[in-house]
Order: C-alpha cells, then structure tokens, then sequence
C-alpha cells in the first residue's frame, strides 16, 4: 500500500484498509473515520478505485496460496473420512468434489491471470507505421519490413479480420483469397 501513499494521502489508504476489513462501506467509514458518503465518492475516482482493485488483488492472491497450502492436509483428511465406515457416503463426496473443485478453480483463475498478462504485452508492440512498402523498394525485402504473418498477427491483436497483402502479392497481382 506504500506505494499509493503519495498519490492517494492516508486518509484514502486507511479507507481502502478499512473496505477490505470490513463488512460494509458503512463499517470501514466508521472504522477509517470519514463517512459512507466520502468513500461511495472515492471508489469513483480512478486512482482510489484501481488502488483498492491492487489491494483486493493482493488479498485474494494470498487467500489462493493459503488454499493451495491446505490442499495436502484436505487431501488427507479426504482420505481418512473416506475410508471411515461411520461417515454417510453423500458427505463423503460432497467434501472431497468440494476440495477439488476450489482447488482447480483457484489454478485456472490464476492460469487465466498469466495469459492475460501475456497476452497484454503482446499487444503492447512497437508502433508500425504502415502495412504497405514505399513504392522505391517494393521489388526488395529489407531485414525490417514485416512480413506476412507478422501483418496477420498485429491485425488479429486489433480484432480486425481483414488480409494483409505483402509487397510480393501486391507487385504480382496474385490475390488469393482465405476462409474466414
């Protein structure tokens, strides 16, 4: 949270200590001391909102380590409720389907989390300029020009579905046409 104390003040710091802590706008004003007006105002601003989205992040990041930490004592106590005669089989299943599925659910939030992330630095390329070769060296290919694929690729990025033609295609006339 330091890092939010220049930009937010500790008064906004302490309220977004405060949401996370408590059960109600109403109880984090009171225990951040402001008021339930003041902090409804301050999730709409860009700053609070996203440093609050960071801290909840955080805590919820730290809440899946601790479940995957637990998941191996689950698992054992699983085993030992399963091998008990005296549990009723429908408990049996529920607890272990429980576990599993919180436990898979949690790997592919974060699986999710990490393609996202790549994902956003793919599209976060250099600036190309043009998809079209000045007309003084359509007949070569320098090092630097994309190619093809590359086009097909920064065009997907953008959600268009649009063909790039190369310089190659362009001086040969040859336009074939693809699926979409």
């Amino acid at each position: 949270m330091s890092q939010f104390d220049e930009k937010l003040g500790r008064k906004k710091e302490a309220a977004i200590l405060a949401l996370l802590s408590s059960r109600s706008v109403e109880d984090a004003a009171r225990v951040a001391g402001g008021t339930p007006r003041s902090l409804y105002r301050w999730q709409k601003e860009p700053a609070f909102n996203a440093a609050y989205r960071e801290a909840r992040r955080a805590v919820f990041s730290q809440s899946v380590a601790r479940m995957h930490q637990m998941t191996s004592a689950a698992v054992t106590i699983l085993g030992k409720v399963m091998v008990d005669p005296s549990t009723p089989p429908a408990t049996k299943i529920r607890a272990a389907d429980s576990i599993l599925s919180h436990t898979a659910k949690a790997i592919e939030i974060e699986d999710v989390g990490a393609r996202l992330s790549e994902l956003e630095r793919a599209t976060e390329l250099p600036n190309i300029k043009s998809a079209q070769v000045p007309p003084q060296t359509r007949g070569a290919r320098s090092a630097s020009s994309p190619r093809r694929k590359d086009l097909l690729f920064i065009d997907s990025c953008q959600g268009q579905r649009t063909r790039t033609t190369t310089a190659d295609e362009r001086d040969h006339g040859s336009r074939k046409r693809t699926r979409e």
